[in-house]
């Protein structure tokens, strides 16, 4: 009893050295990094930094997220409003609790030491990978514990015949709520992860325990739900923000090509998770090789779950367009760190097998190689470890402003991408968009376009593109490169003519 209580105790610790680990060193909120400039994170810090000073969502301040993932934010900016020490605290724990439902999963087929191998190579992948070009705190990452609960659960329905409990569905619709009000293009994973104890269901002509767990379900999602129920209704604006999240949005959202978004897709999946698909399949082969059994209701699962999940990445979730959309995939990850772990133990199995103990030692060196190798030359934050802070537009432009002479000066953008700036410079316009132009929402289109043509900014930035202001009231004083999540990017500042 206190031997497994102590083994336990070890296992958590070593998941939460992998996350403080891995957090630390690639995440952009971490104290590590002088500077985070990911558009995202700015963006939604801000917003839950002004819910939390009392402004209502979606009527006093707006952005196209969903009012948990804000509070998340608000609940980090309580910490301190002034960096993001409070995220890098709170990716660590989001972390860990994913990292420890991986293990979970893993450990259904191993023992504790290969499963924390596994546990480190999906770390590696999840948090350095280049579809995770925003470094860390995007939507989908912090959802991450709740897929990968929900994955596990689904992985030990179908590989060990677990039965999923009533509280079990009860906690997944809670999460799924959770999501919803989040994001709600993530859903697609709740959708495909119940088709099959549904169709379980319906074979054995258990129509009463499907109705229940539906109505399960539900209830965690109202549960989730009622928060926002209180919080909209007391301020009368409950109507507005359903109008808002749901309609609204999926009205001005910019969209991709449907063709463009799937060649991304079929690019992205197949390249960036290469390593677990490749061990996966031939995890497949050497089975068949070996004339054992392929599980194939395992199999099943994932392909059903990845499936669903690349029509609504690249159909309702608009994933052509950017890389970390794609993030949800690396649930993946865990039975790709399975098949790799189960490959390179088969292939060591040719050797000596006199001593099991050189063929765990091969097997873990073999796995932590690939992973570290992976981490170190494929993350697209940790060229921003120790960089030279004047040598980025943020410290150039801001010194440029400050030395121009121009009090209380008024600062707008062309894009989100430009929102950077926010944090660092501390002057920009404070209008209920945080977002500039990320969607074609009239009313803030309206404001910038007018605000440009009436010169009601000081200044202008641009990303990526030079503008043709008119020039009797806007010049361009100064333009930057900067290595932006993998490319050279061009930032252009604009001041108003005096």
């Amino acid at each position: 009893m206190i031997k497994a209580r102590k083994r336990k105790c070890t296992v958590l610790f070593a998941i939460l050295l992998i996350s403080i680990s891995f957090i630390t060193v690639f995440s952009k909120c971490s104290p590590l990094y002088g500077f985070n400039n990911s558009p995202d994170v700015t963006v939604i810090f801000e917003v839950g930094r002004r819910m939390f000073d009392g402004q209502l969502l979606y009527r006093d301040v707006i952005d196209q997220k969903g009012p948990f993932l804000f509070v998340i934010y608000g609940i980090a900016s309580l910490i301190s409003d002034s960096s993001y020490i409070g995220l890098y605290f709170t990716e660590i724990l989001f972390s860990f609790v994913s990292l420890c439902f991986v293990y979970k999963t893993v450990s259904l087929k191993y023992d504790s030491k290969r499963s924390l191998l596994a546990t480190f190579f999906v770390a590696c992948l999840m948090y350095c990978c280049p579809l995770n070009t925003y470094g860390g705190d995007t939507a989908e990452l912090m959802m991450m514990p709740f897929f990968i609960y929900l994955y596990y659960i689904g992985f030990r329905y179908v590989y060990k015949n677990v039965s999923i409990k009533p509280y079990e569905y009860l906690i997944v619709g809670i999460t799924s709520g959770c999501v919803l009000w989040s994001k709600y293009t993530l859903l697609g994973i709740y959708i495909a992860w119940f088709i099959i104890p549904a169709v379980d269901m319906i074979k054995e002509k258990n129509f009463k325990k499907l109705f229940s767990t539906c109505l399960i379900i539900a209830g965690g999602v109202l549960i989730s739900t009622i928060p926002w129920i209180i919080y909209f209704g007391i301020n009368n604006y409950f109507t507005d923000f359903i109008n808002f999240y749901f309609i609204e949005q999926g009205k001005y959202y910019k969209k991709l090509a449907l063709s463009t978004g799937i060649l991304f897709g079929i690019y992205r999946c197949f390249i960036y998770l290469a390593v677990p698909i490749v061990s996966f399949l031939s995890s497949l082969l050497i089975k068949k090789s070996k004339h054992q059994k392929i599980p194939k209701k395992l199999f099943l699962y994932n392909l059903l779950l990845f499936i669903i999940l690349f029509i609504f990445i690249y159909i309702i979730g608009n994933g052509g367009k950017i890389s970390y959309y794609f993030i949800q995939m690396f649930i993946f990850a865990i039975p790709g760190a399975m098949a790799l772990i189960y490959t390179f133990d088969n292939l060591f199995n040719k050797f000596d097998k006199s001593s099991i103990k050189k063929l765990n030692i091969l097997t873990v060196i073999s796995v932590i190689a690939i992973g570290l190798t992976i981490s170190f030359t494929t993350s697209s934050t940790i060229h921003y470890l120790g960089e030279d802070e004047e040598e980025t537009p943020y410290y150039q432009f801001s010194q440029y402003i400050k030395d121009s002479g121009v009090e209380n000066p008024k600062i707008t953008g062309n894009c989100i991408d430009i929102a950077p700036f926010y944090k660092y410079m501390d002057c920009f316009e404070d209008y209920k968009y945080v977002s500039p132009l990320n969607a074609a929402f009239p009313e803030m289109t309206e404001h910038y376009i007018s605000g440009i043509k009436n010169g009601d900014y000081d200044f202008i930035i641009n990303y990526a593109s030079e503008r043709n202001y008119d020039k009797t009231m806007y010049k361009s004083v100064k333009t930057v490169t900067y290595e932006y999540q993998g490319k050279k990017i061009n930032f252009y500042l604009y001041q108003k003519i005096t």
